[in-house]
């Protein structure tokens, strides 16, 4: 108690007491982004992680009593207390059968996470730039734990991770992939766009060696839809063109080269057995159709409040691999309809948002929005820290004019929500 007594006297309301917070849950925020990406699924690196979460939250909390000493309940506020409550509510009307300990966790780190990146919008660019940095050391840890592959790659079989599963990793592999190409963007210097070029080129190759077709093909349609997005007229025909090229490159390259075989084939068995073309099959694409179907077969069952935390694999033995079935499945409609809002808003909210940083709203935004029918991430702690952070970079707000009793005197207040 004496320790904790000198802590909070030393911890005062001061100028050095404020830098002092921010560079070390700057410093704390950097090194739990770098284990969600990278070490998170072996031990010990999973404690480390809530060890690490522990102190921002401890950090953020005394930063609010001492800095901002009020706190504003907003539109990211209202998803995640909505969609706890769904949790909640799910496991009662359950017969608390399992309770939903990991996506509530996840939902309070990613409350504390907007609400500390949101009292530092100030230095958004900065905390872009430390993601960066980040990203440059998860590929040394990539290259360091899978350098049996990295340095003896193999395209003609599907690799195993030491990281984990493929499809975590490759996912992971993207995040970093569009930190780095919007970061690289934005340098000024020749030898720094130099370096950022390398290091994007370095995830690229990373990804492929991944095998993962689904992370893959989401990622070139998310960099493909970004560039049409954000060009206009003529430059949008030349983009189209472009475009249009590389899609024909990559066809001739992918059935022409023999060493892409593997790739080529899951390529073809993934859309053949999505649409149901009768002459190729692919089971883990049948697997994962079968599993979202479940899914929402599970959910109408039970619409309001779904069946309980994995319903889907209680049910079935096999997560739905769908974010969409899964969250429904589990939590019902009012889960789902916020969960998506959390996906959706920010892409809504892009008109406030400066030519500099759309890039990194519009990739981002648009694969993790696409990876929810490939992927389960609302218990992810990696898109726990991205979704707020697209939140508070879009700044999804709207003021409104409150008249007083006095009409000869106005009052304006901000009021942090975004109508749709």
């Amino acid at each position: 108690m004496k320790a904790i007594g000198r802590l909070l006297g030393f911890l005062k309301p001061s100028l050095f007491t404020k830098h002092f917070i921010q560079v070390a849950n700057a410093a704390i925020l950097a090194a739990f982004f770098l284990i969600a990406l990278s070490l998170d699924g072996i031990r010990p690196f999973n404690y480390i992680n809530i060890a690490l979460f522990a102190a921002l939250t401890f950090l953020t909390v005394l930063y609010y009593v001492f800095f901002v000493r009020r706190i504003d309940i907003d539109v990211y506020d209202i998803c995640l207390i909505v969609i706890g409550s769904a949790m909640l509510i799910s496991y009662c009307v359950n017969g608390f059968a399992a309770f939903p300990k990991t996506p509530l966790l996840t939902l309070l780190v990613s409350f504390v996470v907007y609400k500390w990146l949101k009292s530092q919008k100030d230095y958004l660019d900065y905390y872009l730039l430390f993601a960066f940095l980040v990203s440059v050391v998860f590929a040394m840890v990539f290259a360091v734990f899978e350098r049996r592959i990295v340095f003896h790659p193999s395209l003609s079989s599907r690799n195993t991770m030491a990281l984990g599963n493929n499809n975590d990793v490759a996912r992971h592999l993207v995040f970093a992939l569009i930190i780095c190409v919007f970061q690289t963007l934005r340098f000024k210097k020749s030898i720094c766009k130099a370096f950022g070029v390398c290091i994007s080129s370095i995830f690229a190759y990373f990804l492929v060696l991944t095998g993962s077709i689904s992370n893959l093909l989401l990622c070139l349609v998310s960099f493909a839809l970004t560039v049409l997005l954000i060009t206009r007229g003529k430059k949008r025909i030349l983009a189209i063109g472009v475009l249009a090229f590389l899609a024909v490159v990559g066809a001739l390259l992918l059935f022409l080269v023999p060493q892409l075989k593997f790739m080529r084939d899951r390529v073809v068995a993934i859309f053949a057995t999505v649409f149901g073309w009768s002459n190729h099959y692919d089971s883990s694409a049948a697997g994962r159709l079968s599993a979202a179907i479940n899914g929402f077969t599970l959910w109408l069952k039970s619409p309001l409040f779904g069946n309980g935390f994995d319903s889907v694999v209680r049910s079935y033995d096999l997560m739905a691999h769908n974010n969409i079935a899964e969250i429904s499945a589990d939590y019902g409609v009012f889960a789902l309809l916020f969960e998506e809002a959390r996906f959706i808003v920010p892409l809504v909210a892009l008109r406030k948002v400066n030519k500099e940083t759309k890039p990194f709203v519009l990739l981002m935004g648009i694969y993790l929005l696409l990876l929810q029918f490939a992927l389960v991430c609302f218990n992810s702690k990696t898109e726990a820290i991205l979704i707020p952070a697209l939140f508070v970079v879009t700044n999804p707000t709207i003021k409104v004019a409150v008249p007083k009793k006095n009409a000869a005197v106005e009052n304006t207040i901000e009021v942090t929500k975004y109508v749709i």
